[in-house]
């Protein structure tokens, strides 16, 4: 059945049990079609315009080299200001939302984090490369 089905059929065992008037019924109509599913993901409108502008900070970002064997690799990225990171899986970034993802021969893959704490969660991702 539909969702506006139920909904409109909730409303009417509602009047006929409870001797709701119309005006009460609507407003119980109103709340059952605004309900949300509980397991979608809710990402709140800041949260997002946040992912939005660190990612364009990443992007601006130049991935200068990879060192390191697979599971220890480091990268070093230079800044638009000329300053220097050093990257790394688990590394606190200058940025609150992302994490770094994956660090590969010539590659940094960036992700939004999934901490618990942040609930910013996006499946947007940016990877950075090393030009020639």
């Amino acid at each position: 059945m539909s969702r506006l089905l139920l909904a409109i059929l909730g409303l009417i065992l509602c009047l006929f049990r409870h001797s709701l008037t119309l005006a009460e019924g609507l407003s119980v109509l109103s709340l059952e079609l605004n309900r949300r599913d509980p397991f979608a993901e809710v990402l709140e409108p800041v949260c997002q315009k946040e992912i939005q502008d660190e990612g364009s900070i990443i992007s601006s970002w130049r991935l200068r080299g990879v060192i390191g064997q697979e599971s220890e690799r480091k990268g070093w990225i230079q800044v638009p200001s000329g300053e220097w990171l050093k990257v790394f899986l688990q590394v606190r970034l200058p940025v609150a939302h992302w994490q770094v993802k994956r660090i590969g021969y010539g590659t940094v893959l960036f992700s939004p984090s999934t901490s618990p704490e942040l609930r910013c969660n996006s499946t947007q991702s940016i990877e950075l490369n090393i030009r020639k």
